[in-house]
């Protein structure tokens, strides 16, 4: 793909490579813009852990998550997290991509080739614009999963839907408007 040079400055062309081939069916919806605000409070948690706060708060708040951190060999970075009350969602399940919005506005649309999922999903993300200003940049609420299944949708391989053995969606983002972070060192 040859990049596209437009006119810049006297003598120097401005250069845009498109990092991304559309297919000519393909169709990418931009959406407005939404701005989170992120807040930090610390508090002490050495006599909780991450299991018995998820079991006091799971039935507070829709689409709860937890995210147990396993790797103890390195105290940096080591955090659990606790994902609570949905406000988007980025799903594919079965060959269809469903998008439900903050506004409660829900749309769907078929997968129709290896580039759609993943330029569905970039779509969806940057759609959010967060604000930070917190000792975690890194933390920004979404939380999901990618199964076995959901490779299809990046790369040439198919399965058939026949053999599946768990109706779960074979991609699921979220984004939460509570995130609780539990760092086990500090």
């Amino acid at each position: 793909m040859e990049p596209k040079r437009l006119a810049g400055s006297p003598g120097k062309p401005l250069c845009i490579t498109p990092i991304l081939k559309l297919e000519p069916n393909m169709e990418i919806n931009t959406l407005p813009q939404i701005r989170i605000q992120t807040r930090v409070k610390k508090y002490l948690a050495d006599l909780i852990t991450p299991v018995s706060l998820f079991l006091r708060v799971r039935d507070q708040y829709t689409n709860p998550v937890l995210l147990e951190s396993n790797d103890f060999s390195s105290a940096e970075d080591c955090f659990s997290f606790i994902g609570l009350q949905g406000i988007a969602h980025f799903e594919v399940n079965g060959g269809k991509i469903v998008i439900s919005h903050p506004d409660g506005s829900r749309t769907e649309q078929q997968v129709s080739d290896g580039h759609s999922v993943p330029v569905a999903l970039k779509a969806f993300a940057d759609s959010f614009s967060v604000q930070q200003d917190t000792p975690f940049p890194v933390f920004n609420g979404f939380f999901g999963h990618v199964g076995f299944d959901g490779v299809q949708y990046f790369d040439s391989l198919s399965f058939d839907p026949e053999k599946r053995k768990m109706d779960i969606p074979d991609i699921r983002f979220t984004l939460h408007r509570f995130i609780i972070a539990i760092n086990h060192f500090k």
